[in-house]
């Protein structure tokens, strides 16, 4: 930063920063590679199959220019590119930062993947609007036995328990595993 070296903690990185990193680091935030010798950088094991097996060492080499970009999960990613988290093996590099914190590729993932869980599929909304369905057609039916048992003289006690009968007959056999699936 303002053309000192300086060593500085990775949450304080800002984009455009510039990076040395050598083996036995991991990469701070997403860089564009500029320089490197020799550096054989593991790839985590989520969506770079691209690159080769997850965990292989790729040998990085300067760029003579940019190279084809990719668009894989939405994103236009530089083919000499390090992602946060990645395991340096060897050698060293410099890259000029290109995003940090929930802006890097491994942020992005996982943004998305946080807010998965909360939608319901069209399957659990269509087994809640059958289950309402059927509790509101035995409470319905089950009140309606009990009132006439009561108008033709049942005591109180009979008409409730011919009601909870009526209530739990009408649930279907399979409702409920098929509810907790």
């Amino acid at each position: 930063r303002a053309g000192q070296t300086l060593q500085v903690n990775a949450a304080e990185l800002v984009v455009g920063d510039l990076v040395e990193i050598k083996g036995g680091d991991r990469v701070p935030a997403d860089i564009r590679v500029l320089t490197a010798q020799g550096c054989k950088v593991g790839t985590p094991g989520h969506t770079w199959a691209h690159l080769g097996t997850p965990g292989e060492n790729h040998t990085w080499v300067p760029p003579g220019g940019l190279c084809a970009t990719w668009t894989h999960l939405g994103l236009t990613w530089p083919h000499l590119a390090l992602t946060w988290v990645s395991p340096v093996r060897a050698g060293t590099a410099t890259g000029l930062v290109i995003s940090t914190g929930d802006r890097t590729v491994i942020g992005r993932i996982a943004s998305l993947a946080s807010g998965v869980e909360n939608e319901k599929t069209p399957i659990a909304v269509e087994i809640e609007h059958f289950v309402d369905i059927i509790a509101g057609l035995a409470v319905f039916f089950g009140a309606t036995f009990f009132v006439v048992a009561m108008l033709i003289g049942y005591p109180f006690l009979r008409a409730m328990v011919f009601f909870m009968a009526i209530v739990v007959a009408y649930v279907p056999e399979g409702l409920l595993a098929t509810v907790t699936v």
